[in-house]
């Protein structure tokens, strides 16, 4: 049966991308541990209490990854038998590990990370990535999960947690630490400038929409970006000393 209410843990910008998109369709109910109550009425979804949402029949966790398992752990006994519940971090290993360890046996739960943010997708999901890691579902939950994703024209990618980490590794996380040098340096100070040194601007306009939490976490909790970045940073030294002559 398709879930009727909606909990959103988390209404920050992909909180409210997601009630954007999900309103008229469920009815939503949001928390954050911010006071969003007015942005709620904006949207015409319901403000609500943590244990309101934990309690709703599907409850999506949009919260930093930091914080992810502490708001998973407390909100847990709350969350009703055969709820759906579901998370959209953007590293996959320890959330899963977390919702495997503290979801409980009469909840299924998958863990999703869309590969789009509230900028992209702001006018339209069509074609938009998710990565999906299912965790515990009953026998045609995961198909009708899928389905209801494709409808919005998303395009689900189903991948093991630690698969999906380490290609973020290569992907997001390097370019938040690229997008964040590149802001600390101020490249953008230039009136002589290709055409190519947009893409430069771009990962500056990267890093910021997104909060600095997210950039910190998103190294921090995934255990391929350090040799990511140290192999990058090698190469450049290496680089940098054939310039020199070295």
């Amino acid at each position: 049966m398709r879930p009727q209410h909606l909990g959103i843990i988390g209404f920050g910008r992909f909180g409210q991308l997601v009630a954007h998109y999900l309103r008229g369709i469920l009815d939503i109910l949001v928390y954050d541990i911010e006071d969003r109550s007015a942005k709620a009425r904006e949207q015409g979804v319901k403000w609500a209490t943590a244990e309101e949402c934990a309690a709703c029949d599907a409850v999506v966790f949009a919260v930093p990854i930091s914080k992810f398992e502490g708001s998973l752990t407390a909100l847990a006994p709350h969350f009703t038998e055969g709820a759906i519940i579901i998370e959209v971090c953007s590293v996959k290993e320890g959330p899963i590990a977390a919702m495997e360890r503290f979801v409980p046996e009469h909840c299924s739960c998958i863990g999703t990370h869309p590969l789009f943010g509230p900028d992209s997708a702001s006018t339209s999901l069509e074609g938009r990535l998710m990565a999906i890691c299912p965790v515990r579902t009953r026998p045609g939950e995961l198909e009708r999960f899928i389905d209801f994703l494709r409808a919005f024209g998303i395009v689900p990618m189903v991948v093991e947690p630690a698969e999906h980490d380490r290609q973020m590794a290569h992907s997001l996380t390097l370019v938040h630490f690229l997008g964040k040098s590149l802001e600390d340096i101020d490249v953008e100070c230039v009136e002589l400038k290709t055409p190519t040194h947009d893409m430069f601007l771009k990962l500056v306009a990267i890093v910021r929409n997104d909060s600095h939490e997210l950039m910190l976490d998103i190294h921090r909790h995934n255990r391929y970006a350090r040799q990511v970045r140290r192999d990058l940073i090698k190469d450049m030294q290496r680089i940098d000393a054939e310039i020199e002559g070295v």
